[in-house]
């Protein structure tokens, strides 16, 4: 998962509030539920709690039974919506995890060389032709 500062910066921070949380919410939550239907998944996220609430956690879903990918991610925010109320936080979780999901990042390679070509469909890279 990425590490964000706090504060974010502006452009981030308005990235965050109006474009990538409510995506994150509406599409990649519910949309793709396949994603976050995985146990793995969901253990990498909470590697951003301390340990004992990430136990309590991953002991509280998967007693639950058939517990939704929204429901984990509102006990999820419910969590460290109280961490951040006592102070045990350095970072936002919340965010780490809407960032590393949804803001898109650019190959290293693509601002290095100017011949690199972007993933777009139809373009067969040279170096691998995929």
């Amino acid at each position: 998962l990425v590490q964000l500062p706090v504060p974010l910066h502006p452009a981030l921070a308005r990235a965050y509030t109006t474009v990538l949380l409510p995506c994150f919410e509406e599409k990649m939550l519910i949309g793709q539920e396949v994603l976050f239907s995985d146990m793995k998944v969901w253990e990498q996220i909470l590697t951003t709690l301390p340990h004992d609430k990430k136990a309590k956690l991953l002991v509280h879903w998967q007693k639950g039974g058939d517990v939704t990918a929204q429901e984990k991610w509102n006990t999820f925010k419910k969590v460290v919506d109280g961490l951040k109320e006592t102070g045990h936080l350095q970072t936002d979780p919340i965010s780490n995890v809407v960032f590393t999901f949804t803001y898109p990042r650019l190959d290293i390679e693509v601002s290095k060389h100017l011949n690199h070509l972007l993933k777009a469909p139809f373009c067969i890279h040279p170096g691998t032709r995929t």
